[in-house]
């Protein structure tokens, strides 16, 4: 039996046609072909995901996390969303950011209404260096849109805590950025923007005294 095995072995080396090979992997879709592949849907958005991660591997962060959050989305949007979700980022990417945000809030209407907060985070999440004060009033309308902690769309945490940030930051109310902060500790204390709401309420608290 030894004996085959090492036959079969100086086959495979000496006549590569004579095993069957393997497929090779496709490449992953370019960035710009990725609002297309999410909108098919099916089997074009998994090619599609493959394309974003390439992608997340690819950049830098701040960069790469925008990906990261395109990808989220694609598991709980529709594929119009996804597919405008991503065509905002390709704007976004070109230094676009206003452009990108602006094309996702205004799309928006035409899609189903749960894809409304999922993407008025994702367009806030693209503003966050080039308008943070227009992220922060579309963080207002997601927080306004879903008031209870918990019960819209898992990027409310997130959302939530980079408004109480920015609340701090701006001399805003500490008031309203210590009640979202305390939201978010009660309704997800091992969720992992909790240490940071935590640090930020610890803050507020010690400025108090």
């Amino acid at each position: 039996m030894r004996g085959w095995w090492a036959l079969v072995a100086a086959l495979a080396v000496a006549l590569p046609g004579a095993l069957p090979a393997q497929e090779p992997e496709p490449p992953p879709p370019p960035p710009a072909e990725i609002p297309a592949l999410l909108a098919a849907g099916g089997e074009s958005a998994g090619l599609a995901k493959v394309g974003i991660l390439h992608r997340v591997g690819e950049l830098p962060e701040p960069r790469a996390t925008r990906w990261v959050q395109l990808y989220a989305l694609v598991g709980t949007a529709s594929p119009g969303g996804s597919a405008l979700a991503a065509s905002g980022l390709l704007e976004a990417e070109e230094e676009r950011e206003r452009e990108g945000a602006g094309a996702i809030v205004e799309g928006i209407e035409g899609l189903p209404d749960e894809d409304r907060l999922p993407l008025l985070a994702f367009a806030a999440l693209l503003l966050e260096r080039a308008d943070p004060d227009e992220a922060a009033r579309l963080r207002e309308r997601f927080v306004e849109e879903s008031p209870e902690v918990g019960e819209g769309p898992p990027q409310g945490y997130e959302v939530r805590v980079r408004l109480a940030r920015r609340l701090i930051e701006t001399g805003g109310s500490r008031d309203r950025a210590a009640g979202l902060l305390e939201a978010v500790i009660l309704a997800a204390p091992n969720h992992p923007v909790t240490p940071e709401a935590r640090r930020l309420l610890a803050g507020l608290r010690s400025d108090r005294r």
